[in-house]
């Protein structure tokens, strides 16, 4: 079975993940510093790495989001989706488990950078009834 490839917000796919700029920057800037540590290492295998987003119950508003970096070759083949940046292709990449796709479809990934903290993070997501202040956790609407 294939692992499912999609373009972050390809014309007519309805069922999308989509990245902003912001995110691919970020992604490409992660992607980038890994591949040069590979270099110096000499390390016989590349470090691509790419952003897995999840969805787990727990939060004060009942779903949370998981975020962390892994390396692309961790992809399960045929259970995960990913979405690739429309600026960067080779290397804003996001991976998403099918469970946790239905939680987040249409939703955008931004990377936000504020006084306190810099970190990914999910806005714009069709499928929340609500979210809780800080944003990381959301009732769904089923």
């Amino acid at each position: 079975m294939q692992t499912k490839s999609t373009t972050s917000g390809a014309k007519g796919e309805a069922e999308s993940l989509h990245l902003s700029e912001k995110c691919e920057e970020q992604l490409r800037r992660i992607f980038q510093r890994e591949m040069k540590k590979s270099a110096e290492e000499n390390s016989e295998t590349k470090r691509e790495t790419v952003l897995r987003i999840g969805v787990d119950g727990g939060g004060c508003a009942g779903f949370q989001y998981t975020f962390a970096l892994i390396d692309e070759k961790d992809v399960v083949t045929g259970e995960d989706r990913v979405f690739v940046g429309r600026r960067f292709p080779e290397e804003a990449k996001v991976v998403c488990d099918e469970v946790s796709f239905e939680y987040l479809k249409g939703s955008t990934v931004d990377y936000a950078e504020e006084m306190i903290r810099s970190a990914f993070e999910v806005v714009k997501n069709p499928n929340a009834e609500q979210k809780c202040g800080c944003g990381v956790s959301f009732e769904a609407k089923f």
